[in-house]
């Protein structure tokens, strides 16, 4: 037998507001720092189920890490930066437990693209679009958006044995148009699926993860690069000549006169920024580029 003194009670209840406290204040997403790596990475992390013969970026090892963990990932990454190692991530993954991956598209030619790819690096893969349909009960199963809303309407047996969903492109979500599809799916989708959301940058990702993680009642972790492979440029077209209206690290003007491209004597000339170099027009056009 043993007595609990009014301190005792009073430390028990103070623990019991600290794990409410607790359970109500956690988050629904959390920021990974852009160079952290975990102590315990080998422990969780088998990267030996990826045929590859290059060392990952630390995005991309952050982004497995957290899928050995079962947790839920939005990655926010630019344009051929290695969205897609991560998905093949998930896909062994799945493939080593004998589970299902789904990969979702935004369009016909992009899962049409990846059918292609994924069929050369693992044994079982289908797709289904509004326009083909091939080995639609695979274990690595491609298809645009609509047709998994379509799929989780109907309660469809896929699902059941599905472990990952990956969302590519899924900044979709802001399409006037289109945006309810990817709603509707990250809402219906059954809770025991780890969803992998793919996005070019955007300037919301805190918002949008805080959405889907109280919407789903699960933490989503935001990953995230700066590396760009493609660089990036703006450009206006004007009068049959197009303007390079921001050049890295430069405050130029660039000017090139696209009747000249199949001329042997095409000259690019680089001017530096002024109206005045300028005819009315083309620095009207200027100034909506925020240039003045």
């Amino acid at each position: 037998m043993f007595f609990l003194y009014k301190k005792d009670f009073l430390n028990l209840s103070q623990m019991k507001n600290e794990k409410n406290i607790q359970k109500e204040e956690r988050p629904h997403s959390v920021i990974v720092n852009k160079d952290w790596m975990p102590n315990d990475y080998n422990t969780y992390v088998d990267e030996s189920i990826l045929d590859i013969n290059f060392t990952p970026d630390i995005f991309q090892r952050q982004a497995f890490y957290f899928l050995s963990r079962h947790e839920s990932i939005f990655v926010s990454a630019h344009t051929s930066s290695g969205k897609t190692l991560v998905a093949e991530y998930a896909i062994s993954l799945a493939e080593k437990s004998s589970s299902r991956t789904i990969y979702t598209s935004p369009i016909k030619a992009l899962s049409n693209q990846k059918f292609y790819d994924f069929k050369h690096k693992y044994e079982d893969v289908g797709i289904i679009t509004g326009d083909v349909q091939v080995n639609s009960t695979a274990k690595c199963l491609i298809m645009t958006t609509e047709i998994l809303r379509n799929l989780i309407y109907k309660n469809n047996d896929l699902l059941h044995n599905t472990k990952y969903i990956i969302f590519d492109e899924v900044h979709y979500i802001n399409d006037q148009d289109r945006g309810v599809v990817w709603e509707e799916c990250i809402i219906m989708i059954p809770k025991h699926i780890t969803l992998i959301l793919l996005s070019a940058t955007i300037p919301n990702s805190k918002e949008f993860s805080d959405w889907v993680g109280r919407t789903r009642n699960r933490c989503v972790y935001i990953i995230s690069t700066d590396k760009r492979p493609v660089p990036l440029e703006h450009l206006i077209y004007l009068d049959r000549e197009v303007y390079t209206i921001r050049e890295p690290k430069k405050n130029l003007v660039s000017l090139k006169t696209t009747s000249q491209k199949t001329n042997s004597n095409f000259k690019h000339n680089i001017l530096p920024y002024s109206k005045r170099s300028l005819p009315v027009g083309r620095s009207k056009i200027l100034d909506l580029a925020n240039l003045s």
